[in-house]
């Protein structure tokens, strides 16, 4: 049986770990205060000058209702690109990079009710606790085509 490997970027969020696919990051910044756009949705800080390039940024705690970032020095902006466009994500702090095999992926439980979690790729099984695999693609999607 053949066994497909792939890489993550972990972070943590909230006391939980999250991970999103290593292809899809650019950079892992410092967090830098961001300039306000009107009219964005509530999670999105804002927007930052990334070399001469207009990068919005979200803060994925407002986005998963867990609160805003208490901003400290391990709090990051993880730059992902999504299609053809670059994307701030503000993560409480940016973990490891973990090597994954399919053996270690489990499926997203099917929830009751009006929980959304097609931006779920998978549970990663990492020793003793559980990552949450995200899609950026799918969590930003609708932001994104709408700006």
């Amino acid at each position: 049986m053949t066994s497909s490997a792939h890489q993550v970027l972990c972070f943590r969020l909230a006391e939980q770990d999250y991970a999103v696919q290593i292809l899809e990051v650019k950079e892992i910044r410092r967090f830098t205060p961001t300039t306000s756009v009107p009219d964005a949705p509530s999670y999105m800080l804002g927007v930052i000058n990334l070399r001469g390039t207009v990068v919005p940024v979200f803060d994925l705690r407002l986005r998963f209702g867990t609160g805003e970032a208490h901003v400290d020095r391990n709090t990051a902006i993880i730059v992902v690109t999504v299609g053809a466009r670059n994307v701030g994500l503000v993560v409480d702090s940016v973990t490891r990079v973990l090597n994954i095999s399919d053996e270690m992926l489990r499926p997203v439980p099917q929830f009751a009710g009006s929980i959304d979690s097609s931006f779920l790729l998978g549970l990663i099984e990492a020793g003793e606790s559980l990552v949450t695999w995200l899609d950026v693609r799918r969590l930003l999607g609708a932001e994104l085509e709408a700006a």
